[in-house]
């Protein structure tokens, strides 16, 4: 069982550490709102990593199946909740920087930011095949005489994995937005916008690209 947590912390770190869409938002979340709302960020993220990864250890099959049946439609809904982010990034991009941590959030804006990252994550089922190759070369999945113990460990192993990389991002993230200054971090506001506006363009068109090409 050791071995599974070692295994299941090290495939979280892998599967979370790539700089997509949810990292740029990590990315911007503790720019402005300080480490605890980035790493909020990242709790959404890992939610929809793991249970990635729960759909993952339960069949190549469903994984494959899945992808295809619903890979049109999580692109556009991916796309689409991207944009609106965007807006949200570029109409407070010359907000200042929170340099003291925000020491109480709301119930509801916590959940907010856990939801948002939740949602863009989820949106990208090709994490899936991220993380089946994972699994097989380092030998995940296995027979147990306690299955359902098995599965929880894995999935445990998985969620603490990624959830070490996001507190080591955003105190990376909250130690270089201190030292660059207001105007610095606005840049680097709309460079991120600008990046995600890109992916969410090319996800909506590739979704619309595919629902076409099986429909008609």
């Amino acid at each position: 069982m050791l071995l599974t947590l070692i295994k299941g912390i090290i495939i979280g770190i892998i599967i979370s550490a790539p700089l997509g869409p949810v990292g740029l938002l990590c990315l911007r979340e503790t720019i402005y709102g300080g480490r605890k709302e980035g790493l909020l960020t990242g709790v959404g993220a890992m939610i929809s990593d793991v249970l990635y990864g729960f759909v993952v250890y339960l069949g190549v099959g469903l994984v494959l199946d899945f992808v295809n049946a619903y890979d049109a439609a999580l692109r556009i809904l991916g796309g689409v909740i991207i944009m609106i982010f965007c807006y949200v990034v570029f109409r407070n991009a010359g907000k200042g920087v929170k340099h003291q941590p925000t020491k109480r959030l709301s119930k509801i804006h916590g959940l907010r930011k856990v939801v948002t990252a939740f949602l863009v994550t989820l949106s990208n089922p090709f994490i899936m095949l991220l993380i089946l190759p994972l699994y097989t070369r380092f030998g995940f999945v296995r027979e147990s005489s306690t299955p359902g113990l098995e599965l929880a460990l894995a999935l445990t192993a998985i969620g603490i994995g990624c959830m070490l990389w996001w507190v080591l991002l955003t105190y990376l993230v909250t130690k270089l937005s201190q030292r660059m200054g207001d105007r610095g971090v606005m840049w680097i506001s709309r460079g991120v916008a600008t990046i995600l506006f890109i992916i969410a363009i090319i996800g909506i068109y590739t979704g619309i690209e595919s629902y076409y090409l099986a429909h008609y």
